[in-house]
């Protein structure tokens, strides 16, 4: 198998015991063992690159090039690559996820299907991504019944696509308010909350006091010539007590986080809710003359910042998202605004001057 190695361990337990006097021993750094997930390196890779460690469930792995598939007859077909992942479900597993990892350019998504072991194919996603041109990440739920392998095609010599994470799933009952409609299909590994989706908001809800409203369903871009920055006219009838706006960000610096603009005034950095670090979308970047590594993610991120009382006032306002030039481009879709008003119900006490 022509792959280079997962990853490699480089002392850890001499590198933490120098950060601190009082770290832990070598013997007391374990690693986190996860037995029925996988982190698979999907690059192309030279001949002679050694195999990469999988579990005992992934049986073999091919990667078949342009140059071996040829040209389908069909017309929208162009050279492509294939990795086929034969593997077998653990027991009690429901379905696979597989998050996707690449470069999601205009058409070049990848395409996840699953087969059985007389060839049959039992399911097909479709092409994934959304064209952005920015490095991106998209899971799938694949059934595991009758489940024998799944191939991951790629246009071109699959240069694009760079990893994969499998983690089987299982069914477990789990309480939900009947009145939330925002509720998860699959809990993804590593993330903090829901996974974003785009908005299907059409019109202003109310709701305990609180006005939701869409500003864009669009997708924009921030640090780019056609979309420097984003800007919002929002006329109010009345000034809110608090106002929260929340969107999402693709391709975002994990240390340049934009800033919202209410006014002409700078409300400072919004707030990130980042992954865990061990998610495979952390991806380093190595800029010129700049010793230090940064980290780029790769997939969608939910964003919120809170406007204070009187920020907002009655008439005309203007809300703005910008990135420092050094940032590089982002994307920003989905951005809401919420406006709390006092109500029926309203709930406050005085506190103390201090």
């Amino acid at each position: 198998m022509k792959r280079c190695p997962h990853f490699l361990f480089f002392a850890l337990a001499s590198i933490v015991t120098m950060l601190s006097p009082r770290a832990v021993s070598a013997q007391d750094l374990r690693e986190h063992a996860l037995p029925f997930s996988a982190w698979l390196d999907l690059r192309p890779t030279t001949t002679d690159a050694a195999p990469q460690a999988v579990p005992g469930w992934i049986e073999s792995m091919e990667f078949t090039g342009p140059e071996d598939l040829g040209v389908d007859p069909r017309a929208d077909d162009g050279p492509r690559s294939i990795h086929r992942i034969r593997l077998h479900a653990p027991p009690g597993a429901e379905a696979l996820l597989i998050r996707l990892y690449f470069e999601d350019l205009p058409g070049s998504g990848p395409i996840v299907t699953a087969w059985d072991e007389l060839g049959r194919r039992r399911w097909s996603s479709r092409r994934l991504g959304d064209g952005l041109a920015l490095s991106n990440a998209k899971s799938i739920s694949v059934p595991a019944s009758g489940l024998d392998y799944v191939e991951i095609e790629v246009p071109g010599d699959g240069s694009l696509l760079r990893s994969a994470y499998l983690n089987w799933l299982g069914r477990e009952q789990v309480l939900s308010p009947i009145d939330d409609n925002s509720r998860r299909a699959v809990a993804e590994p590593f993330r903090p909350a829901a996974p974003p989706s785009p908005s299907a908001q059409t019109g202003d809800l109310y709701l305990h006091g609180v006005v939701r409203a869409s500003l864009t369903d669009e997708t924009h871009w921030l640090n780019r010539p056609q979309g420097g920055f984003m800007a919002f006219d929002c006329p109010l009838e009345k000034s809110p007590l608090v106002a929260l706006v929340t969107f999402e960000v693709l391709g975002l610096d994990a240390e340049v986080i934009p800033e919202l603009i209410v006014n002409g005034r700078s409300l400072g950095s919004v707030s990130v809710a980042l992954p865990d670090l061990a998610d495979p979308g952390y991806r380093g970047e190595l800029k010129d003359n700049n010793p230090s590594m940064g980290f780029r993610y790769s997939g969608w991120l939910r964003a919120q910042k809170l406007i204070p009382t009187l920020l907002l006032g009655t008439g005309g306002n203007r809300i703005e998202l910008r990135l420092p030039a050094t940032a590089g481009p982002a994307a920003v879709r989905s951005v809401e605004i919420q406006l709390k008003y006092a109500w029926d119900k309203f709930d406050y006490e005085t506190a103390p001057t201090r």
